[in-house]
């Protein structure tokens, strides 16, 4: 089950602990973008396994940046139904936010990871035999962030508008 709300509910704030936890800075309560149109957060047998947001910024020229700050637990990163790729429930968390932001008006959605070329192609086959959408990827890198780490690798549905970098 997916459950979409527009703000942080206890279970995402639960799950972003977790990541403090593990080490991952970015995904504190306090680093994470409290601006989101929506959080999605999915569950296995009612219990939260997995969370992402999604967001805007002006230098996305229309496009909503979709499961941002996605944290899986790891001890439901092997669920029934995952091999090589991503995840079936993380597709279905993408659909949702996709589902639930559309009246917003954008252009595209977009999926970027600090990840290399290799790592994100081997995603786009396996996103688009889930997903309800066609997602593209270039191999080139688009500005997401600003900053040294807001160049990144991305998959996109709908119009491409974001910043190329060369």
């Amino acid at each position: 089950m997916i459950l979409i709300s527009k703000h942080y509910t206890d279970d995402a704030k639960y799950l972003y602990r977790i990541a403090e936890e593990r080490g991952f800075i970015n995904y504190s309560i306090q680093n994470i973008p409290n601006d989101v149109y929506c959080v999605a957060v999915a569950y296995h047998n009612e219990t939260p396994i997995a969370v992402s947001s999604a967001y805007e910024r002006d230098m996305f020229n229309n496009m909503c940046r979709v499961q941002n700050r996605y944290y899986c637990n790891l001890k439901y990163s092997n669920l029934k139904g995952f091999g090589k790729g991503i995840r079936p429930f993380a597709v279905t968390m993408i659909d949702h936010q996709i589902q639930f932001i559309q009246k917003y008006g954008f252009d595209g959605y977009f999926i970027s990871m600090e990840r290399s070329r290799k790592a994100m192609a081997s995603l786009i086959d396996s996103i688009n035999i889930q997903s309800r959408h066609q997602w593209h990827f270039t191999g080139h890198n688009y500005r997401v962030a600003t900053g040294n780490g807001g160049v990144q690798q991305i998959l996109w549905t709908g119009n491409l508008k974001l910043d190329e970098e060369t």
